[in-house]
């Protein structure tokens, strides 16, 4: 878990970004069966905060990964109240030896006033498709977006913010500019099947991220929300190579607790506008060429305003369908519904097995 807000510690690592690894039986293997304070949880210190008034930092939720699938965890990456994306070494088998990644270097800093409150998406993507002849360690995409909305003051909160897909190769991204690509966004309105307006977003489809240029590669791409007030703040999804991530749009005015937000829905590996037949941008409940933008071929819209339905919850996704509560849900008739590339059912489950018997003495 991360140590989160409202830290009061006044040690050297007071107000820091932290980690924290608590045993679930309260005692640390082999120890005494008692809980005692300090000893029976690791903590892992970023070195990114101060104990001093203003400064204090805070790490949120984590997101764990096995990296070699011999069932344990390898990985953690979690972002902070400062805009840094943290990924934790939990590889060794001591837990003395679990520590900050990459030299005790973000893997992210994400520029400007962006802090990072969302668990990152994280995805082994194919290394083929990429461009990437070798093989990197750990190879992970890492996906989040940056924004707070954690006390009803944060309503008023305009910086703005941006959504990121970065490629962990076990080296910091410390030059974001030139070292990501920049997807542009634009938006329009189209009329749905029922003959209402919605506004939509549209990405390059197909822009160009060098991940395996020998000279001058690229490690990912990130978009900017051009929305003001515009944030993410719940984790994204992702599903057959879409990543499917939420934003809200706070009212900022006194008296009001409402809001709206955008769906979207973007390609993996640079962030462009998914095939057409994705999914039901017209909303005629089906999946299929009339989905596209016309202008873009065979490319389906990236993003669809939510009007009138409140903020969006993250994202979640069940076979077809993929399902968002908003602040405006009253009971499970107003869940917002969309449908998506039609999924062939799979024989899913146990396929085969092993019989394991006794050895005769």
């Amino acid at each position: 878990i991360g140590n989160g807000l409202k830290d009061t510690a006044t040690d050297e690592t007071g107000g820091q970004a932290q980690l924290f690894i608590v045993y679930l039986d309260g005692d640390a293997p082999g120890d005494d069966g008692k809980w005692d304070l300090g000893k029976d949880y690791i903590r892992i210190a970023t070195g990114k905060g101060s104990a001093e008034v203003g400064l204090r930092n805070g790490l949120f939720t984590p997101t764990i990964v096995d990296v070699n699938g011999d069932g344990t965890i390898d990985r953690a990456y979690a972002g902070d109240l400062q805009g840094n994306l943290w990924a934790f070494d939990l590889s060794s088998k001591s837990s003395g030896a679990w520590k900050v990644a990459m030299d005790k270097d973000p893997l992210l800093k994400a520029e400007g006033n962006r802090p990072i409150t969302a668990a990152p998406l994280v995805v082994r993507p194919n290394h083929r498709a990429m461009g990437r002849t070798r093989r990197d360690a750990p190879g992970l995409m890492v996906m989040f977006g940056t924004g707070r909305f954690l006390k009803d003051r944060d309503k008023v909160y305009t910086d703005p913010q941006r959504f990121y897909a970065v490629y962990d190769r076990g080296t910091p991204i410390k030059k974001a500019k030139s070292q990501l690509v920049q997807q542009p966004l634009r938006q329009k309105t189209i009329e749905t099947a029922t003959g209402e307006s919605r506004k939509i977003r549209l990405t390059k489809g197909k822009l160009k991220v060098p991940y395996g240029h020998s000279e001058f590669p690229k490690y990912g791409w990130y978009m900017n929300l051009p929305e003001k007030g515009e944030r993410v703040v719940s984790e994204a999804k992702f599903q057959r190579g879409v990543v499917y991530f939420n934003s809200i749009v706070p009212d900022i005015s006194v008296c009001s607790s409402g809001g709206e937000g955008w769906e979207m829905a973007v390609k993996l590996l640079n962030g462009g506008n998914p095939k057409a037949g994705n999914h039901d941008v017209n909303e005629d409940e089906k999946v299929d060429g009339e989905d596209a933008a016309k202008e873009d071929g065979d490319e389906a819209p990236a993003g669809k305003r939510l009007e009138g339905r409140g903020m969006p919850t993250g994202p979640k996704l069940f076979g077809d369908r993929r399902f968002t509560a908003t602040s405006k849900m009253e009971d499970g008739s107003d869940l917002k519904t969309t449908a998506l590339e039609r999924i062939e059912r799979e024989r899913q489950g146990r396929l085969s097995w092993e019989e394991l018997k006794p050895r005769q003495q």
